[in-house]
């Protein structure tokens, strides 16, 4: 248990240091789900949900409701706009479009409110939060550190 909590705490630390190589007004998270509120706050970023949260993988986003997304996109001053894998990717990539900022989908895609399959980056907690730090910081055009031992320890487990 104490590695274990080890690792956790070493990846707050890392985490921590990751986010903070972004400058803060870049910080702006765009997804569909609220399960990024803690982490926001944890991490002072600032997160938008609402605007993407009905872009999910059965159907098409209207052009409205593109055009609205891309609106909020752009009055926040995002870079860019980050799926789940449960999002509609095609959605993602037309509010991103029309919004002139990257989308992040497909294997990138944030890790929410579950984990990922067996083999995938976000098989286990620390694996997905590992991921979702990596993909946010280099979306955002920060610096991601080497990852603390004991965190490397808990991925090969």
């Amino acid at each position: 248990v104490e590695k274990f909590v080890k690792s956790l705490t070493d990846l707050d630390s890392w985490a921590t240091e990751a986010l903070n190589s972004v400058p803060k007004e870049h910080r702006v998270l765009f997804t569909s789900h609220d399960a990024f509120g803690y982490f926001s706050r944890d991490y002072n970023v600032k997160f938008i949900g609402a605007a993407l949260s009905d872009f999910n993988s059965q159907q098409d986003a209207t052009a409205d409701h593109i055009k609205e997304a891309a609106e909020a996109v752009k009055k926040s001053g995002a870079v860019a706009i980050f799926a789940e894998n449960s999002n509609n990717s095609k959605s993602i990539k037309a509010v991103a479009a029309a919004a002139g900022v990257k989308a992040i989908i497909g294997d990138d895609a944030l890790y929410g409110d579950s984990l990922g399959p067996v083999g995938s980056a976000g098989e286990t907690y620390i694996g997905s939060i590992v991921h979702n730090v990596q993909t946010l910081v280099k979306a955002w055009d920060g610096k991601i550190p080497d990852l603390p031992e004991s965190v490397k320890d808990a991925l090969k487990k």
